[in-house]
């Protein structure tokens, strides 16, 4: 027979324990938040504290001696925490070994370094950098195994992230002493902090890591070493060369892809000159004819940035490419005023098997300015094919080329003549929305005109919409007829009385808005 007395003590006890328990994470919750908030408040007070002379210092008023003497009060984990982060925060690129001595005295280097490597390898490693002796062979990796974990490596990885932030006479030691770690993480931290002093002889080495992360022969992601190799500049692309010609399509597409980011992050406008001629003649010779359609593709916006006649021809010859994509960077590529003689190369895209290369080439064409507009109008008006008429016309005021011609309605020029024949073409076609939107905001239509000083009573902009209010009479709509209406009521508008004679005069009998639309 069950006891209660018994069951009533073991239900007591388990409550007093699950209440004990609770206490204890409660306690320990407390004494976390606790503890952070005095760290955080501690690490407030040192910033106050050692702000100035830090500045003083990375300013140039203040030698690293002064500082040294100064920050050698520091007295816990959140004031240590708050200068390393005042040095290398505000750190500028020219104070890199000011900074480093500084850290170095303070003994951080040597801290981080035995986080990373270990008492006696750190010794070996700072008396080879300080004292420039022979340093011995890297010791064999114990317990390898259980230092590639996760939960065993996050303070090596963000030691070499320290590291690699000093000057190039110590990160260049520490970062080869680190590639020689079991732990992924670890390397990949020490690839992402070796941008901070990349150096020529280096890139063979980031080349080869990207190679194996390509082909996943190492845990390395690819992101991560494309992210340091890109920090290049463009007189070491010279290195990049004998990896081109690399049997894998997939990393010599990575390469192409890295060599475009370099060039599109140049400050300076580039050409022919700033590439090593080798580079150079790969991409002229050889990248339009790879056999992988990505490298094709991706090469076109490393080209453009050669801006001479090779250039020229290579893009005029991979417009005709056989496959879309090729064709669809290529053209997007030729947006830029030097290749202002692709203009009919890319005007023959317009008539493209392929919607997004049609698309491309309009949007490039835009970016030519007038001379742009002024063919893509042509081709519009020339073209009678309705699909090819309905795109263009969809993409034109997409784009903003509408509103850029509509101005021109108020000049008595080839200019007006054109922007007439193509707002009468989308009259005839039933494309009058953005026309009418035009029409009715006066506001709209300003924006777009630029100011010329007249003497005449009304503004360029009332004379453009006059001219449109004339052809959007020609086949009153719905849209027109509401449009109308808001005009006549507006009193201080220009175009109040002839709205209110066109509503009645027009009745609603005289909406051919149901018409066939005509696309010649």
């Amino acid at each position: 027979m069950l006891n209660i007395s018994h069951l009533l003590k073991s239900v007591l006890w388990v409550s007093l324990s699950v209440l004990a328990i609770d206490f204890l994470l409660a306690m320990f919750i407390l004494r976390r938040r606790l503890s952070r908030w005095l760290y955080f408040k501690k690490t407030d007070a040192a910033v106050k504290q050692y702000g100035v002379p830090v500045h003083s210092f990375i300013a140039g008023d203040l030698s690293a001696d002064d500082l040294v003497a100064t920050l050698q009060t520091m007295h816990n984990i959140a004031e240590r925490d708050a200068i390393r982060g005042l040095l290398l925060d505000n750190r500028q690129g020219s104070d890199r070994e000011r900074v480093t001595e500084v850290l170095f005295r303070l003994g951080y280097v040597e801290a981080w370094a035995r986080e990373a490597f270990g008492r006696r390898r750190t010794a070996e490693l700072i008396r080879h950098i300080v004292h420039h002796e022979e340093l011995p062979p890297p010791p064999r990796q114990r317990f390898a195994q259980i230092r590639r974990l996760r939960l065993f490596c996050i303070k090596r990885a963000i030691a070499v992230n320290q590291l690699g932030q000093l000057d190039a006479a110590f990160s260049r030691v520490f970062f080869r002493e680190a590639m020689a770690d079991p732990s992924a993480y670890v390397i990949r931290a020490n690839v992402a902090a070796m941008g901070n002093n990349l150096e020529a002889h280096e890139i063979p080495l980031l080349l080869e890591l990207l190679r194996q992360a390509v082909k996943e022969s190492t845990e390395l992601p690819v992101t991560t070493v494309k992210t340091t190799l890109v920090r290049c500049v463009i007189s070491d692309l010279t290195q990049f060369v004998p990896f081109l010609n690399d049997e894998d399509p997939r990393f010599r597409f990575v390469l192409v892809d890295s060599i475009r980011e370099i060039c599109d992050g140049a400050k300076f406008a580039l050409n022919a000159k700033d590439f090593p001629e080798d580079l150079y003649r790969w991409f002229v010779d050889k990248a339009a004819r790879d056999e992988s359609v990505d490298v094709r593709a991706r090469s076109a916006r490393v080209i453009r940035h050669f801006h001479d006649a090779a250039a020229t021809l290579t893009l005029r010859a991979m417009m005709e490419d056989g496959n879309e994509f090729v064709r669809l960077h290529t053209v997007r590529a030729c947006a830029d005023p030097y290749y202002f003689e692709l203009i009919p190369d890319i005007m023959r895209r317009i008539t493209d098997p392929r919607w997004r290369v049609r698309e491309a080439s309009i949007k490039t064409l835009a970016k030519f300015g007038k001379a742009g507009r002024g063919q893509l109008a042509q081709y519009f008006l020339d073209t009678t094919d309705r699909f090819a008429s309905e795109q263009l016309i969809e993409e034109m005021q997409r784009n903003g080329i509408i509103a850029e011609m509509l101005p021109g309605l108020s000049s008595e020029d080839r200019e007006s003549e054109l922007a007439m024949n193509v707002c009468a073409k989308m009259v005839r076609m039933g494309k009058t929305s953005l026309l009418t939107d035009f029409l009715g905001r006066e506001m709209l239509l300003s924006r777009w005109t630029p100011a010329i000083a007249s003497a005449e009573p009304i503004t360029a902009a009332e004379k453009a919409r006059e001219q449109l209010l004339d052809l959007l009479l020609v086949a009153p709509t719905d849209e027109l007829m509401i449009a109308l209406r808001t005009l006549a009521q507006r009193k201080n508008d220009h175009l109040s009385a002839r709205a209110q004679a066109a509503l009645e005069t027009l009745q609603p009998s005289a909406t051919v808005a149901g018409e066939e639309p005509q696309y010649a």
